[in-house]
């Protein structure tokens, strides 16, 4: 993470996210991987927040991003001081990696690490934000591996009690190769169970969940639960390839009631019908309420 992504449409799905679980009463704990600012474009797409129409998946979030991409030093301590994820602790020290050896970047490394373990010791799920992701080959100490979590690291938090969910990009990965990637914790955590879901506005960002047997099918429900929000349409389930399933589309079809009248679909294609409804419901009743407020609401929305 760095200070310059603040406020970036990548943020905006990706506080969704810890604010609905932190809303299910799932305490977070955030590691945030801060690196230096690189001077790059990376972090400047701010444009979505000049869209009212983003505004209905979370107007809190979507207000206090909209302040916070105004101003000119945005750092990570702004989100933490907005408290925008109920509950959270945070680890917001910089991984030291600059003008030293490979075995001095490897012990300062650990020793930041072990720091995190204090500051995050009350949490339930840990969340991890790398500028890249998780690397499986890069070896420790090495020249740019502070844009990654170590696996050690995140087995190490999944040992001490933690759920943990980690961000990671596919990049320039072929498909073949981001199928590995997903569950490429597996070999470290053989009893964990993985869940990835993606963030799909602007770039692809993919959230990696290593969750205990004992929690996986709370975190389900609520994770199923956060498809079904005002979040689905920019956010999915990442599903391993060989759970891709096309019979149900073909077979598993009846003629069901819709607006417009009857329609032969799937179970699944229903389902999402179902959604969508309740997603302009939930707009229709936004508009309806801004439009019953007058000049108050107008008001709000200029100081906004």
């Amino acid at each position: 993470m760095k200070n310059q992504y603040i406020a970036d449409i990548g943020d905006y799905g990706k506080y969704g996210l810890l604010r609905f679980l932190a809303g299910k009463g799932i305490k977070i704990g955030v590691n945030w991987y801060l690196t230096s600012d690189d001077g790059s474009s990376d972090g400047k797409f701010t444009g979505y927040l000049e869209n009212e129409k983003e505004r209905f998946r979370d107007p809190e979030l979507f207000d206090s991003l909209r302040h916070i991409a105004g101003c000119p030093e945005k750092s990570v301590e702004m989100i933490q001081n907005e408290g925008l994820i109920p509950g959270a602790c945070y680890y917001a020290e910089p991984i030291p990696c600059t003008g030293q050896d490979m075995r001095a970047r490897r012990i300062n490394r650990s020793l930041w690490f072990n720091n995190s373990t204090l500051y995050l010791h009350d949490a339930e799920l840990i969340f991890a934000d790398p500028d890249n992701g998780n690397t499986m080959v890069k070896k420790e100490g090495s020249k740019g591996i502070e844009k990654y979590t170590l696996p050690q690291e995140l087995k190490e938090y999944y040992n001490h009690g933690h759920n943990v969910v980690y961000y990671c990009s596919k990049g320039r990965r072929k498909w073949e190769a981001w199928e590995d990637t997903k569950t490429e914790m597996q070999s470290v955590l053989p009893d964990c169970n993985i869940y990835a879901l993606t963030f799909h506005k602007g770039t692809q960002r993919t959230y990696i969940f290593l969750i205990h047997p004992k929690d996986f099918q709370r975190y389900m429900r609520i994770l199923s639960e956060f498809l079904r929000s005002s979040w689905k349409p920019v956010t999915g389930k990442e599903v391993p390839a060989e759970e891709h399933s096309y019979p149900e589309d073909l077979t598993d079809r009846q003629v069901y009631d819709t607006s417009i009248g009857p329609v032969c679909m799937s179970k699944r294609e229903y389902q999402d019908y179902q959604d969508q409804l309740a997603i302009r419901q939930m707009n229709q009743e936004n508009n309806d309420s801004d439009n019953g407020n007058g000049s108050h609401g107008n008001k709000g929305k200029d100081n906004g």
